[in-house]
């Protein structure tokens, strides 16, 4: 009768503290979207754009969106804390993290840091050098925004990841900047931020394989 009741009980013991780990997982997805906008862009407006088919399974992280260190700094807390909020809940489920342009910086940041995500990042300005040319705090001229936001402006490119898919637009001097010595390149860099930078489309943004691609 001991032996009957001490496996009854240890089978009992199991059920309930198996129960609250299965409730916890019930609902929740194979995979979650994390968009953070680009300059000016503080509700991911572009994220939406860019993918219009999962807006209703992405989280729009809310930041200034600014070109300065304090707004870089408050979109990162915003986008760590969002994602460890679902990961708490959801441990089995996937972020990945969207972001373009100051959102790109963002999201690859903690994407780099979050060893559980992946990301997809658009005209990232820290878009590993590949062929002596990269995002623009990397091989290009930090000092360009370095000037603007000098905590930007010290940071570099990034190591390649196979966590991170990098979406490029050939010119566009924010992720396809070239090195120092190249005069003429830097000048077209400058015009392509002006034009190639806002030339993307949600046909661009198909990319989700840890590669870089430069379109």
């Amino acid at each position: 009768m001991f032996a009957v009741s001490a496996v009854l009980a240890s089978v009992l013991a199991g059920a309930v503290f198996a129960h609250p780990d299965a409730g916890a997982a019930t609902g929740c997805p194979t995979v979650h979207y994390f968009g953070v906008g680009g300059s000016q862009d503080p509700n991911a407006l572009n994220i939406a754009r860019f993918y219009p088919d999962d807006v209703a399974d992405t989280t729009s992280i809310t930041y200034s969106a600014e070109i300065s260190g304090a707004s870089v700094a408050a979109g990162k807390q915003a986008l760590t804390n969002a994602v460890n909020a679902l990961l708490a809940t959801c441990p089995q489920t996937t972020p990945v993290l969207r972001g373009y342009s100051l959102g790109a910086l963002i999201a690859g940041d903690v994407c780099d840091q979050i060893t559980a995500t992946r990301c997809q990042l658009i005209a990232d300005p820290r878009r590993p050098t590949v062929n002596g040319s990269g995002g623009i705090l990397g091989a290009g001229n930090p000092g360009l925004i370095g000037s603007v936001a000098p905590t930007i402006g010290e940071l570099s490119d990034r190591s390649p990841s196979s966590r991170r898919t990098e979406i490029c637009l050939r010119g566009d001097g924010v992720c396809n900047a070239p090195r120092l010595d190249n005069v003429l390149g830097i000048v077209a860099a400058g015009v392509g931020i002006f034009f190639n930078h806002v030339g993307y489309t949600p046909a661009m943004a198909v990319y989700d394989d840890g590669g870089d691609h430069l379109i």
